[in-house]
């Protein structure tokens, strides 16, 4: 779990770019006390299940690993291939809404945006690890990646020729999100500054 480290210090360094320097992404919604109470308890319903995801994903990788497996697909790896990733996504997502005397002025939207470029960037870690497996053990993984889904449990099957178009094609890929990224970014951007505008949202420096 050490690649966290470098992951949330990108995620965050990014904002510090000229782009992001501006006073939207310092922006707070003010919470009332009433809000407060409701938003920490559905936090904690947030991330006891991403914990939960996370621990159980851990203690069958490490069962699969005991047991001499290449790649764990018992439990919920027989679902997902990362499900100790999307813990972490899901656990993360409370630290970046309301953290109980440290964000006291109430959600700031630049947490939110640190959020979203930490899973971003986890979710291409874990296509990395994909890679990574795939070259280890082409023919079992690719066996694998078929009936799995990513991150969440695979819905739609895949033919042959769509699983090799998105292994061969991951630069594309990646692009699209980042101008995905970069057009949700400028939206964000025009409404964050006019709630401030109507005073619905107010920045502190």
């Amino acid at each position: 779990m050490v690649f966290l480290i470098p992951i949330f210090y990108i995620s965050g360094v990014i904002l510090v770019s000229p782009y992001f320097s501006s006073n939207w992404l310092s922006a707070y919604y003010l919470l009332s006390p009433d809000l407060v109470l409701h938003l920490i308890i559905f936090e904690i319903f947030i991330f006891l299940p991403g914990c939960a995801l996370f621990l159980v994903g851990l203690i069958q990788l490490t069962q699969a690993k005991q047991l001499g497996e290449n790649i764990a697909q018992v439990g919920i790896y027989h679902h997902i291939r990362h499900p100790q990733h999307l813990g972490i996504i899901v656990m993360a997502l409370p630290l970046a809404l309301y953290i109980p005397w440290i964000n006291d002025f109430g959600i700031r939207v630049g947490d939110l945006v640190t959020w979203i470029f930490f899973a971003l960037l986890l979710v291409i870690y874990s296509d990395i690890e994909d890679y990574r497996l795939k070259k280890r053990f082409p023919e079992e993984f690719s066996l694998y990646q078929a009936k799995t889904g990513f991150i969440f449990p695979k819905i739609v099957q895949l033919n042959q020729f769509q699983l090799k178009w998105i292994r061969e094609n991951r630069f594309l890929k990646y692009s699209f999100l980042v101008v995905m990224l970069f057009i949700f970014l400028v939206t964000l951007q025009f409404i964050i500054e006019d709630l401030m505008k109507k005073g619905i949202l107010i920045a502190y420096k």
